[in-house]
């Protein structure tokens, strides 16, 4: 276990979606992503990150013929910035002190007679704490920032934690390591969070391989994806056996 404190900045691209609130499939009706990807990224040193965000959005807003977004930058989103500044921060974030873990679910794949298909709260949590579960107590002093959208709440958040928890001691009583001092957890908006704002690209970037089978910014981001869970095919990537094609 190390000394000092580990940040894990976390968010999800795709959609946990399967159904309507209405009882519709929207897998089935093609309104839905088919996958689900969880994003972690491990920050030793979170100003690090925070400087890099800043100096992006600085270089971005000095390009000429900018139209994405409209106006001055004032942080980053992956699914709406101009495709330099993507390529630009990836090529910075890569070259950065942090590691970026994800786990990933092709959801024509979900088992019917599991929870997951039909309770996209349990699909999202479980999927999450299995992405945490391992990285609680490689430090004293963990923090867990989660990207908080719109409509979640305190409730959401405890109910979650306590995924996360129940995945932890299950690990935890496996490997027998010692536990950590303390570990923290909060919801915060990722406009105003640098490092939600960095593992957003990471959770976008494999998204776009899995999805569209665009691999551009993935290859970049490389360097910092140690490891990525494919849940659905029971495949694991790293980064000394990456992802050399969509699948």
């Amino acid at each position: 276990m190390k000394p000092g404190e580990l940040v894990i900045y976390l968010d999800e691209s795709g959609s946990a979606d399967v159904f309507s609130s209405s009882g519709e499939d929207l897998l089935a009706l093609g309104r839905t992503p088919n996958y689900l990807v969880i994003a972690a990224l491990r920050c030793p040193d979170p100003n690090v990150v925070a400087r890099c965000v800043a100096s992006t959005i600085a270089w971005a807003n000095t390009l000429p013929n900018r139209t994405r977004p409209p106006g001055m930058v004032t942080n980053l989103h992956a699914g709406k910035d101009d495709e330099r500044v993507r390529l630009r921060f990836c090529q910075e974030l890569a070259a950065l002190p942090v590691k970026a873990t994800a786990i990933v679910m092709d959801k024509r794949l979900l088992d019917p007679t599991r929870t997951w298909r039909n309770d996209r709260r349990a699909f999202y949590d479980e999927m999450a704490a299995r992405l945490l579960c391992d990285s609680l107590h490689l430090h004293e002093q963990t923090r867990i920032i989660f990207s908080r959208k719109n409509h979640e709440t305190r409730v959401d958040l405890n109910v979650m934690v306590r995924a996360v928890e129940a995945e932890w001691a299950t690990f935890m009583a496996r490997v027998g390591a010692p536990p950590p001092k303390t570990v923290t957890a909060r919801h915060e908006m990722a406009a105003k969070n640098p490092g939600l704002q960095a593992v957003d690209y990471v959770a976008w970037s494999l998204f776009r391989a899995f999805e569209r089978g665009d691999m551009t910014h993935y290859r970049i981001l490389q360097p910092v994806i140690r490891h990525v869970v494919d849940v659905g095919r029971l495949t694991h990537y790293s980064s000394k056996h990456p992802m050399k094609n969509p699948p």
